[in-house]
């Protein structure tokens, strides 16, 4: 796993780091959607998801921020097994939130779709 260090400049006077509000984690077969609401006053300026499918390798994916809903968001493909994840923000003077699920990781929710089925009755011809 890579690592980056963010330091606040010498006469940075903002010591608060974003505040995450929301996680979500969708997955359908191999595929997997993730949705976080983070907001600070000086701005986010990095969402991060990082995510193992094994519990002992972890990956890490950036989100990307959408204007019109306000939340940062990102997709995952070729998943196998599974999947627990936990997420970072970043802030413009480099303050770093982490949200774990209380140390215990996100699991996304299984989407799964139902069809109606609809049965026909013979004539009896």
């Amino acid at each position: 796993m890579n690592f980056d260090v963010y330091y606040a400049a010498q006469d940075q006077t903002d010591f608060t780091p974003p505040a995450i509000w929301e996680v979500e984690g969708l997955i359908q077969e191999d595929r997997a959607a993730f949705r976080v609401l983070a907001q600070d006053d000086a701005g986010v300026e990095r969402v991060v998801v990082s995510y193992s499918t094994d519990g002992e390798s972890w990956h890490s994916l950036d989100l990307a921020y959408d204007g019109d809903s306000g939340y940062w968001q990102g997709q995952l493909s070729g998943l196998s097994g599974k999947v627990r994840y936990f997420v970072q923000a970043v802030d413009r003077a480099g303050n770093v939130s982490m949200s774990t699920n209380k140390g215990l990781f996100f699991e996304p929710e299984e989407h799964t779709i139902y069809l109606p089925l609809v049965l026909r009755q013979s004539s009896g011809r």
